[in-house]
């Protein structure tokens, strides 16, 4: 009964005392006249925040990279705010977020457990002894029910790699593993299973990281299957950055959907600057040092919408799509890059049938293989292996980004040895072009562009080879095979 009446104020809570209240953030000129030039990290000048609170304003989030707290109010009250000479600006909070998973009514099946850790030939690293030991990963996420108890999780628990968790949503709640509270409680702990899951069943690793030190954060309530809190995330980044964390992962994504259409995201609005998480998440990664990989989300067969979702839309966090396992061909669901950047998004991909929540958690894992080896790999350093271990490396597009990546070449390159994956290029002078394929089939990306794909295929290849016609729209075809990669470069006709 007790808990029943917390969760009905907790939903009058976050929706506002009226149905006409929202959330809003209201940023600050300066953290005080004195403290102008003042670093991300000096606190908020307090009169300001004091001045809100006489205001009769509450405030819910402060951030000191944003120089600004959240607050709900009435929206004419914001010209009155605008008045004082502090505030630079007031922002409707988005507060609607998508867990990046395909199947939101369940956890996903275990099936394939292996499958993206054999893809990109994850063994390699497990045959160096490279778990993750001694990498701290923040999880930024909807909740962890059971974790604590979950037989692939064992070794996490056991050898107690959970080194700090915090509630953002219900931070009154004493145990962050029991008292479920939406059925989407579930979706951080099969996050956190692709990070450092271990299957007891041939001791098969599904993530990279089981012996990564762990901090925890919940910061949505996903009580609606678009909820979420854009402010609550601000919050755990800083706190993780706090905590002297390096290595984040979140499998969460600001997009539409929301109770207002008028406050819903637009496919424009993801370049990287519009959304004030993915302002935080580039602050995070070019001024704090810390390195971001997201979710790049799964509306990809949307045709109102198609591109990732915030903040996989920053340029230096590290987005992660999903593509089958056979071909490394992009799932449907997984969104692509808008194609108004002039930075490839999706970074990577790599198999999750079930959503891009659980592509970016084995990637996250990987990540921390490579800390472990080499703590002294820069953000940029890191970036740059993965993206040339892949095998689009040469010709990335907007599906894939790099395409998928590979254990044994990172290893190399971390030592300054081996090989990229074979590309070529080849231009076509007549409108076909038969290329010398031994493979039975072939992934095929149409582009209008040298990264814009407009679809693809599984090709069969006859005897003779792979023979491609030019298409009408089309100035690039991208073949790819377990082999190599060509780049067919269709000349004016």
């Amino acid at each position: 009964m007790l808990r029943s009446l917390i969760l009905f104020v907790f939903a009058l809570y976050s929706v506002g005392a009226t149905a006409h209240q929202k959330k809003y953030w209201v940023i600050f000129k300066d953290k005080g006249q004195a403290n102008t030039a003042a670093s991300l990290d000096r606190p908020l000048y307090s009169p300001y925040v004091s001045a809100l609170k006489k205001e009769q304003l509450p405030i819910i989030c402060q951030s000191k990279w944003l120089n600004a707290v959240s607050t709900i109010m009435e929206p004419q009250d914001s010209a009155r705010l605008l008045s004082y000479p502090f505030i630079a600006q007031i922002r409707p909070l988005n507060q609607h977020l998508q867990l990046m998973c395909s199947h939101i009514a369940s956890p996903p099946g275990l099936e394939k457990d292996q499958y993206a850790f054999n893809q990109m030939h994850g063994q390699a690293f497990a045959d160096k002894g490279l778990n993750g030991t001694g990498v701290r990963i923040g999880v930024i996420d909807a909740g962890y029910i059971d974790a604590n108890v979950k037989p692939s999780l064992k070794t996490i628990f056991e050898h107690q790699h959970v080194m700090a968790t915090k509630d953002f949503i219900s931070p009154w709640k004493a145990d962050l593993y029991q008292s479920p509270e939406t059925f989407q409680d579930w979706h951080g702990t099969e996050v956190l299973e692709c990070i450092g899951g271990i299957f007891e069943k041939g001791k098969q690793q599904k993530g990279f990281a089981p012996n990564a030190n762990y901090y925890l954060a919940r910061t949505d309530h996903g009580n609606q299957e678009y909820r979420g809190e854009e402010d609550y995330w601000v919050q755990a980044l800083e706190w993780l950055d706090s905590m002297n964390v390096r290595l984040v992962n979140s499998s969460l994504g600001y997009a539409k959907g929301f109770d207002d259409p008028a406050e819903n995201y637009r496919p424009a609005d993801m370049d990287g600057q519009t959304s004030m998480i993915s302002k935080v998440a580039e602050i995070a990664t070019t001024k704090k040092g810390m390195y971001l990989v997201v979710s790049a989300g799964n509306e990809g067969d949307d045709p109102t919408w198609r591109v990732v979702s915030a903040p996989a839309d920053a340029e230096h966090v590290l987005s992660v799509g999903a593509t089958e396992y056979a071909y490394g061909n992009k799932f449907e669901y997984s969104a692509q890059g808008p194609q108004h950047l002039d930075y490839i998004k999706p970074d990577i991909a790599c198999y999750a049938p079930s959503g891009t929540s659980f592509s970016a958690p084995i990637i996250t894992g990987l990540v921390a293989c490579m800390l472990q080896y080499k703590p002294q790999l820069t953000n940029e350093q890191i970036t740059a292996i993965i993206q040339k271990s892949s095998n689009l490396h040469q010709f990335p597009n907007n599906f894939i980004g790099y395409g998928v990546p590979n254990c044994r070449r990172i290893l190399d390159m971390m030592n300054d040895q081996g090989s990229l994956f074979p590309n070529k290029l080849l231009v076509a002078e007549e409108k076909t072009i038969t290329l010398p394929i031994q493979h039975e089939e072939a992934l095929i990306f149409q582009k209008k562009d040298e990264r814009n794909v407009v679809s693809q295929s599984i090709k069969k290849v006859k005897r003779k080879g792979l023979t491609l016609k030019r298409m009408q729209g089309i100035s690039r075809t991208t073949v790819v095979t377990p082999d190599e990669v060509y780049e067919v470069k269709w000349a004016a006709l």
